[in-house]
């Protein structure tokens, strides 16, 4: 898998480029953007939303990026940790193999501003990899397990390259034990031999006003469990619903202000209701214009941020005739 083709940048793309693109495809492929589409488009959305952050974390990071790029150009050995190698299993200063972790998974929920604002803890549910209780993780019916044949143990698959003098080792997990170094002869029939089953799980998230520009929340170590390691991440996509009342613009709310003619021409006093809940006097001048901005400090999402009102017109529908004959003597009587 090549992360430059998938974020479709070319290998020297800079720091400043690569967060632009990121931003732009997370946008593209992210769940909250695929409502209306099939369920198939759906899932092939959240495979790219997937590939793009593995990739985009990958890249960002100088060191991984670096060892990535040798890896790439066909000299030693990226296994998404930071472990390279160029010179195989006779590197006498090869570091240790660093603990395996378990794939992230994600789940979405649904939150309102109003729940961000007020700090509401929100209860998450979703499903993970454990080990399985029936084999005790074995992945075996019997609980015998053997030593895999074809990588001996280690879990790793290696292909040596020349280049002049040099020599250069690549692994590759073991296709076999899928990197386990185990073969299993009687598979566990509630596991299917994987060692692992799913489990329902549940967590709470306690929300905050300043993360509701957030598109999601990583829980660490709440995702899938892998043996011999620790757990990956929890990623909770988090779906805003859309608010009758209130837009949101950074942490700053933006709410319309509905007048007719006559309020607009000849100014009034207004009431209005803050996310907070509090009723807020605001006073409309006279010959306000349509589209007219009131700011309100202190009353976006946060006490340093604000709320603004934009002025909208209310225009009648239909004039009976009284009216046509009173509005066109009003505006007879404003060219004099």
């Amino acid at each position: 898998m090549n992360y430059y083709e998938i974020l479709g940048v070319k290998q020297d793309v800079d720091e400043k480029e690569l967060n632009k693109v990121f931003k732009k495809l997370s946008k593209k492929y992210h769940p909250d953007r695929q409502q209306n589409k099939s369920d198939q488009e759906k899932k092939d959305a959240e495979k790219k939303f997937q590939e793009i952050s593995e990739a985009y974390n990958t890249l960002s990071d100088k060191q991984k990026r670096q060892e990535y790029d040798m890896q790439l150009n066909g000299f030693g050995n990226f296994n998404g940790f930071g472990d390279y190698d160029p010179f195989g299993a006779f590197n006498p200063f090869r570091r240790q193999q660093r603990t395996p972790v378990g794939t992230n998974i994600q789940t979405t929920v649904k939150v309102s501003l109003k729940d961000f604002y007020d700090g509401k803890t929100i209860t998450v549910h979703y499903q993970k990899d454990v080990e399985c209780k029936h084999c005790h993780g074995t992945g075996s019916e019997d609980g015998k397990v053997h030593t895999c044949q074809h990588c001996h143990g280690t879990g790793r698959f290696r292909t040596q390259k020349t280049n002049g003098m040099m020599m250069f080792v690549q692994e590759t997990t073991c296709p076999y034990c899928g990197g386990t170094g185990q073969s299993i002869a009687n598979p566990c029939k509630h596991c299917n031999g994987s060692g692992f089953e799913k489990e329902d799980a549940t967590t709470e998230i306690t929300l905050r006003p300043d993360i509701c520009t957030y598109d999601s929340v990583n829980l660490k170590g709440l995702g899938n469990s892998v043996k011999g390691g620790v757990n990956g991440d929890l990623y909770v996509i988090m779906q805003k619903e859309e608010d009758k009342n209130f837009k949101l613009e950074g942490l700053n709310l933006v709410m319309k202000l509905p007048l007719n003619l006559y309020e607009a021409l000849c100014g009034c006093e207004k009431t209005i209701t803050a996310i907070d809940g509090k009723k807020i006097k605001v006073t409309i001048p006279e010959g306000t214009s349509n589209e007219t901005i009131f700011r309100i400090a202190g009353k976006g999402m946060t006490p340093a941020h604000s709320l603004f009102l934009t002025v909208e017109y209310v225009i009648p529908n239909k004039l009976n005739d009284k009216q046509k004959k009173l509005l066109k003597e009003f505006y007879e009587a404003c060219k004099k």
